[in-house]
């Protein structure tokens, strides 16, 4: 019992050595990387979701679009028509709490709570995609910034978001999106 263990064991240590030598280092340079580092601006690793399978990279890009706009919505402070970018059976987490589906959250959450804004906008966008088949994975992180309406408060917050997007009809709907922030963390120097 206790060799078939170790043997399983090393077997699985082995296969992740193997898978981890297949990926590309995120850290050389590739002519593919588009860098955009101005605050508010968006960073977009195409380098890396390309490397994953490079003939998806037209999924990849419209995943992209659908995380975007959702983005944006918010941005704008109207998520009016937004329910297009969600599944019917979508699950929204944010922060520690099921929100239920888009629906729920837009009706109770987000929906009221941008009515409570004067802004609200993300700065150092960035958005990394891997595309299986009719499943796509999204990894966003962000700095947030909100200012309220009531004083002219401001609320930064430092942010991630992962989503599970499905291809419905051709079109990519989020399944699944959990997201969470916690105060920024200033440089010390």
């Amino acid at each position: 019992m206790k060799n078939k263990f170790i043997v399983y064991t090393l077997a699985s240590l082995a296969t992740i050595f193997v898978l981890s030598c297949e990926q590309p280092s995120t850290n050389e340079s590739n002519s593919n990387e588009e860098h955009v580092h101005a605050e508010g601006m968006e960073h977009d690793k195409t380098a890396v979701d390309t490397a994953v399978n490079p003939d998806q990279k037209d999924e990849i890009g419209k995943v992209k679009t659908v995380l975007r706009a959702y983005k944006a919505a918010l941005e704008n402070l109207n998520v009016e028509g937004t329910e297009k970018y969600f599944t019917s059976n979508s699950e929204i987490l944010e922060t520690g709490k099921v929100e239920g589906s888009y629906q729920d959250y837009i009706a109770h959450h987000i929906g009221p709570e941008l009515g409570h804004f004067k802004s609200f906008t993300y700065n150092n966008y960035e958005v990394n995609v891997i595309v299986d088949g009719d499943y796509a994975f999204g990894t966003e992180t962000y700095v947030y910034v909100i200012v309220l309406k009531d004083g002219e408060r401001v609320i930064e917050k430092q942010g991630a978001a992962t989503s599970v997007l499905h291809k419905e009809n051709g079109v990519w709907k989020i399944m699944k999106s959990h997201n969470s922030s916690r105060d920024v963390r200033k440089a010390s120097h």
